[in-house]
């Protein structure tokens, strides 16, 4: 009985985590081909984002950093895969699509007023929000984009809207504005800034897959909706007749 109750445990620890990790790696794939990535390509981009969140070293170069400039006591630096990472791949879906400039950028300064004001600099931290705060950012883009499409955008292209607007718009508000507080704070000791320093986990990357999902949501729950108002007009003109 104990050999089997201690079994019982052993597939709980192994199975448990599988399952969530098979569970986030669906939820990735969903976000990047909702991107109008294939299935292949998402699948790169999440071994890339596994990889680049493990800061590799390959002849003593860490390929997560990207060294940019001093300035006093600080080192500023980009990360490969908290930023560039999702930068690349706006650039890239943005390509794809069919998107209005004018409205994009009016998404990206909406999402980037959220992110400066949900934020704030700690010279000790960097550059932090906190929950449930930091969602704010992406629910803004989710919900521009979901406006913009009703205009009659289609659903990709507003996927690829709200995905674009929540990664400028967290970088260019919680990170570019704010960075000039950080580097004039008065810190006696040699300090590192990296944009999207915490990798997957930063609120740049994370904002960008939170913002599809949010944005899916608030399609399924427009459509049901959408479904439930034309049955009722059904059966009111049945009633009617």
């Amino acid at each position: 009985m104990e050999l089997m109750i201690e079994l019982l445990q052993l597939c709980f620890i192994i199975i448990v985590p599988f399952v969530a990790l098979y569970g986030v790696f669906r939820l990735l794939l969903f976000v990047f081909e909702g991107i109008n990535y294939s299935f292949l390509q998402s699948c790169c981009i999440i071994a890339a984002t596994v990889f680049l969140s493990f800061n590799p070293l390959i002849f003593g170069m860490d390929l997560s950093i990207i060294p940019l400039f001093s300035f006093h006591n600080w080192d500023i630096m980009l990360h490969s895969c908290g930023l560039v990472l999702p930068l690349l791949l706006c650039v890239l879906c943005l390509k794809k699509g069919h998107i209005s400039w004018s409205q994009l950028v009016f998404g990206i300064f909406a999402v980037s007023l959220g992110a400066f004001f949900v934020t704030i600099p700690i010279p000790e931290k960097g550059i932090v929000s906190t929950f449930p705060f930091f969602l704010f950012p992406a629910c803004i883009a989710a919900v521009v984009a979901f406006l913009w499409m009703e205009d009659g955008s289609d659903i990709r292209d507003a996927m690829v809207f709200s995905y674009v607007a929540s990664i400028f718009g967290v970088f260019i508000g919680a990170d570019l504005l704010h960075l000039p507080t950080l580097l004039v704070s008065d810190v006696g000791v040699p300090m590192q800034a990296v944009i999207g320093g915490a990798a997957a986990f930063d609120l740049i990357y994370l904002s960008g897959v939170v913002s599809i999902l949010f944005f899916y949501l608030l399609y399924m729950f427009s459509t049901f909706v959408d479904g439930l108002d034309i049955k009722g007009k059904q059966l009111h003109m049945h009633l009617h007749h």
